[in-house]
């Protein structure tokens, strides 16, 4: 799926991500996610996406070749993928209104991290802890009034720890917020693209040596 300017229709699963490789894990968890909606009484969801971003807000942008690398090996295991230019969520948001995002730990606490959202001329240290959380607060605002859920799913951390949200919620809600940032109870993988980045390396560097 390459979207332009037609919107997802509302009631998809979204799961974004870079996919150096996409892996059984990232199809675990959007496969979970959807069936988190039908056991919380919602619809049943429109369909699942992977959303793979041309750019990223952290790593910058990705070459068009490694991005169709990419692309073919999301397609190759039967997945529909979106391909957008949409860095942040809320540029996410504004093109697929009314779907539920699925976001490991990780990127939940990127999106609740204030220093992706100060002002112009504002120094995060220099902000009181109440400035931050409007930051915060008014972004997730952004994504409430286009309809989008967060569903976040626990993540193994550098020191082998698990956190999810039930654990480690960090950010505290205001009512008119409840439920839109919501748990994926019952998942976990301890498998990451990185690490098999690392594997296959590893592999062509024996391979190679022999």
């Amino acid at each position: 799926v390459f979207l332009a300017s037609p919107p997802i229709s509302p009631g998809h699963v979204v799961v974004p991500g870079s996919f150096n490789p996409m892996h059984e894990g990232h199809e675990a968890l959007g496969a979970r996610a959807v069936e988190v909606r039908v056991e919380r009484g919602d619809s049943p969801a429109a369909g699942l996406l992977f959303e793979l971003c041309v750019s990223n807000a952290d790593k910058g942008s990705q070459p068009l070749e490694e991005l169709r690398r990419r692309a073919e090996a999301v397609a190759r295991r039967g997945q529909r993928l979106l391909i957008t230019r949409a860095s942040l969520y809320r540029d996410k948001a504004a093109l697929c209104r009314g779907c539920d995002f699925v976001v490991g730990y990780d990127t939940y606490r990127r999106i609740v991290n204030p220093k992706y959202y100060m002002p112009p001329g504002k120094a995060l240290e220099d902000a009181s802890d109440a400035e931050r959380r409007e930051w915060v607060l008014a972004a997730l605002e952004e994504l409430r009034e286009k309809g989008i859920r967060l569903l976040v799913a626990g993540r193994v951390e550098d020191d082998g720890s698990f956190l999810d949200l039930e654990q480690a919620p960090l950010f505290e809600l205001p009512e008119n917020m409840a439920g839109m940032i919501l748990p994926i109870p019952g998942f976990r993988l301890d498998i990451s693209s990185s690490s098999l980045r690392a594997a296959a390396a590893a592999n062509a560097a024996g391979v190679s040596a022999t």
